[in-house]
């Protein structure tokens, strides 16, 4: 996850833009609907944080380790998150930079 600091260090270094807003916004995981529902189907939870996981990391990931490892370390995560009744007591936030930026000359 990148600060708001390194997204606009970034955009300065491609140059051509003049940032307007920029805002940090922390979301967190899921509902409490969805908590509840989880709870109920393990499995499911397992394969949507897995998914999250995945599509956070999955790239870098396969560079480093090749596909099959690749694959097979998510499956080997989703099985752990599965199993493990203690990761649905931990509540996980996404971070989110947003921002809008002008185009200048």
């Amino acid at each position: 996850m990148r600060s708001p600091e390194e997204v606009a260090a970034g955009i300065d270094r491609i140059g051509g833009f003049k940032i307007e807003k920029m805002e940090y916004m922390k979301i967190v995981e899921y509902s409490d609907e969805k908590h509840e529902e989880w709870k109920k189907d393990p499995v499911s939870y397992g394969r949507a944080r897995t998914n999250l996981v995945q599509a956070a990391i999955r790239p870098m990931v396969e560079v480093y380790l090749g596909v099959d490892l690749c694959d097979e370390l998510f499956k080997r995560y989703e099985n752990r998150v599965s199993t493990t009744r203690e990761f649905l007591h931990i509540t996980c936030f996404f971070g989110v930079v947003a921002f809008s930026a002008i185009r200048i000359e």
